[in-house]
């Protein structure tokens, strides 16, 4: 009944980062990153079979690129490599691949160069489709989705949180447009993004994005306190505002320029979100300051800030709760009180820093002796109490004997010089918790420790 670790007196919830929203969102993000990669693969096997609807799943409908699906394998290995440090090599090579391939589309029309055109693989299928007049295209919206991706990712790696998040947040942007497009018949918003394009981009930017959840401006939105639960409900109420007003202007036909009037939209939703996550984290924080100060009262109020046991209050909460909650009453119990022997002498003879010292050292010597389900607590002055659940008389014996042995055995000079022995009385008894309330076995146990003080201390006694 020695060696293990006492149980601590409970802790309050605070500012634990993974609880709630925050939790769901880091378990979803890896799944992302897989969907992601899943489907890159799905598309690329489909070029190297000829399955045409694998890579234009709408007849006459855009196509996914092979180099967007290539992309999109990379991003979603880099993103799930990118979790683990062993596996950051790894991610940061795919990432500046990507950053490559994102760059020579965005470029090679302006500059005249063909890097683009010398990386992209399959050229006969490409070629066989442009002649059929249905092209495959690599979308300058795909490309500076993947590009902002991949960005992402290498800010992940340095620990810049907030550039990474933005960074996924305004790759996430882009296929948001093109899906808006797909739900309100409107072409024009996803140009040449085809529906395995919109679904692996928007997956790959979720996943990166989430798993930062935990930290920066996305933790504060997604806190399941009420700085994050405010922000989700402003962020979803002013966000559906901004869609619906563009939905209706685009059925109304109230915009000329379509495209520009959905990426004003966006652009405003993103900037909704972005400003609403800053005041929630900047909340937060203080929030999380009051927390921990709320916390830090509690924990006042249930240790002794000396012995750092429970006290006496926190030793009867726990010890009523066990009472409540034990499942089979015929358990045994067992009860151990022990006060520390001429006390007040240490006091009057070597000061009361020197009582202090004894008493820290027996804290710190009680929770080496017990189980992790054992209870102890400091009941005022030089007295402490040690519940046991499930042991029977010899056991609390056996544990009370081998406290007040190792504590007789100690040489306290140099903890206070010129004291050589401290001693202890310990009162034990045992019982079913069924017959008898936590009360009277420490009665039971009180009288028993009087008996070991009037036998001359420095013993043991039970009934």
């Amino acid at each position: 009944m020695t060696g293990k670790p006492q149980k601590q007196p409970p802790r309050l919830a605070t500012s634990h980062p993974r609880q709630g929203p925050v939790r769901l969102a880091l378990a979803i993000a890896p799944i992302l990153a897989i969907a992601a990669t899943a489907i890159g693969l799905l598309v690329l096997l489909g070029y190297v079979t000829h399955t045409s609807w694998l890579w234009r799943p709408l007849a006459h409908g855009p196509a996914t690129h092979p180099l967007t699906a290539a992309s999109l394998v990379m991003i979603g290995v880099a993103a799930y490599l990118n979790r683990r440090r062993r596996g950051r090599t790894i991610a940061l090579c795919l990432a500046v691949a990507v950053i490559t391939i994102g760059l020579a589309r965005l470029t090679d029309p302006w500059t005249g160069g063909s890097i683009f055109r010398m990386l992209t693989p399959f050229p006969s299928i490409l070629a066989e489709n442009l002649s059929a007049g249905t092209p495959i295209r690599m979308g300058p919206n795909t490309a500076a989705s993947l590009l902002l991706s991949a960005i992402a990712i290498l800010f992940q790696s340095k620990h810049r949180i907030g550039l990474a998040q933005l960074a996924a947040a305004a790759a996430a942007s882009l296929p948001l447009i093109g899906l808006t497009g797909y739900l309100d018949g409107i072409a024009t918003f996803y140009g040449q993004m085809a529906p395995p394009t919109i679904i692996s981009t928007l997956a790959a930017s979720g996943g990166i994005l989430f798993a930062t959840a935990h930290r920066g401006m996305l933790r504060g939105i997604l806190s399941p306190w009420p700085a994050g639960r405010m922000a989700r409900i402003q962020i979803g109420a002013l966000t559906g505002v901004y869609l619906l007003l563009g939905f209706v202007v685009c059925r109304l036909g109230l915009e000329n320029n379509l495209k520009t009037f959905a990426t004003e939209t966006i652009f405003m939703s993103f900037v909704i979100v972005t400003v609403i996550g800053a005041s929630a984290t900047v909340y937060e924080r203080l929030d999380r300051r009051r927390r921990q100060a709320e916390h830090d009262f509690e924990q006042a109020a249930m240790v002794d800030f000396l012995t750092g046991l429970r006290n006496r209050r926190s030793f009867f909460a726990e010890a009523e709760a066990f009472w409540a909650q034990e499942r089979d009453p015929r358990n045994g119990v067992g009860v151990l009180l022990m006060d520390i022997d001429h006390f007040k002498s240490i006091n009057d003879r070597f000061g009361h820093d020197a009582g202090d010292a004894v008493l820290r050292w027996i804290g710190a010597l009680l929770p080496q002796q017990v189980r992790g389900s054992d209870i102890i607590g400091r009941m005022g002055g030089e007295e402490f109490a040690i519940l046991l659940p499930g042991a029977d008389l010899p056991a609390a014996l056996r544990l009370a004997e081998a406290i007040r042995a190792k504590l007789a055995a100690k040489d306290f000079r140099d903890l206070v010089p010129g004291l050589p022995q401290v001693t202890a009385s310990i009162g034990v008894t045992a019982g079913l918790r069924r017959r008898e309330p936590l009360r009277a076995l420490l009665s039971t146990a009180d009288a028993a420790l009087y008996r070991a003080k009037d036998a001359g201390r420095n013993r043991v006694e039970h009934p």
